[in-house]
């Protein structure tokens, strides 16, 4: 009886290991699935997000007789913050920040930055004024209000971009638009619409200098883009050519 008794029991140990070695394996081979799934649904979120700023910019060159957002305007007020207007309050928070960025990377900048934001503008297509801050109250009342881009004036409204995936922060030492290589936003004559453009050589974080697309998605292959007819979609870096950030 004893005896019979111990193989029952060494019996049941050993379906235990075997149990135990199946999780395993089986978490082995889903775990990547897992991964890939949680990195699309946070992919989906920043979609989301850059379709808020799109419907707001849409709202915005309703009112303004189809003129587009400025980057910074006249009156020193980013893009973000003239779209914030067209959006629900309970809303302007989350579409701040990427869930792709991790807690890590939000919390990298401790050195006085004014606040968080994982996108940016296109300088050339969301135009900026180049307002300098020493501009007197009298100056700032005498410049163009056309200086911004029509959506009539587009050739390819489908393929411009007007805000995408970018720096984790802004304030002391970053922007909120586009700066990051110079050739991306300031030499358009340097290409024709269908050139592909050269890398970028900073990180995804922006820098001192201004701020970076950031290509976090996909492992870290592409980046989320919002264009002027306010579809969203990804590129890679490869598949960004001269016609996605200028109006030729």
């Amino acid at each position: 009886m004893n005896n019979f008794k111990k193989r029952s029991e060494n019996f049941t140990l050993m379906e235990l290991l075997v149990v135990v070695a199946i999780i395993g394996i089986l978490i082995s081979i889903l775990l990547p699935s897992l991964v890939k799934a949680r990195e699309s649904a946070r992919n989906a979120v920043c979609k989301s997000n850059l379709k808020q700023f799109g419907i707001a910019t849409m709202a915005y060159v309703s009112k303004e007789n189809g003129f587009l957002p400025a980057s910074f305007t006249f009156q020193r007020r980013y893009w973000y913050n003239t779209l914030f207007a067209y959006i629900p309050k309970d809303s302007m928070a989350g579409m701040k920040s990427c869930p792709t960025v991790d807690i890590a990377a939000r919390e990298l900048r401790t050195d006085g930055a004014r606040g968080v934001l994982h996108y940016a503008s296109n300088k050339n297509i969301f135009v900026h004024t180049n307002a300098h801050y020493t501009d007197s109250p009298e100056q700032i009342a005498n410049y163009d209000p056309h200086y911004r881009l029509n959506l009539a004036k587009l050739s390819e409204p489908s393929e411009a971009v007007m805000v995408a995936d970018a720096g984790l922060w802004y304030g002391t030492k970053s922007y909120p638009f586009i700066e990051q290589p110079g050739a991306w936003v300031w030499s358009k004559s340097h290409y024709s619409a269908d050139d592909l453009l050269p890398a970028y050589p900073l990180p995804a974080t922006g820098g001192e200098h201004g701020t970076a697309v950031g290509f976090r998605h996909s492992g870290n292959k592409s980046a989320n883009f919002l264009f002027t007819d306010a579809h969203v979609s990804a590129k890679r870096i490869v598949e960004v050519r001269a016609r996605n950030m200028y109006n030729y």
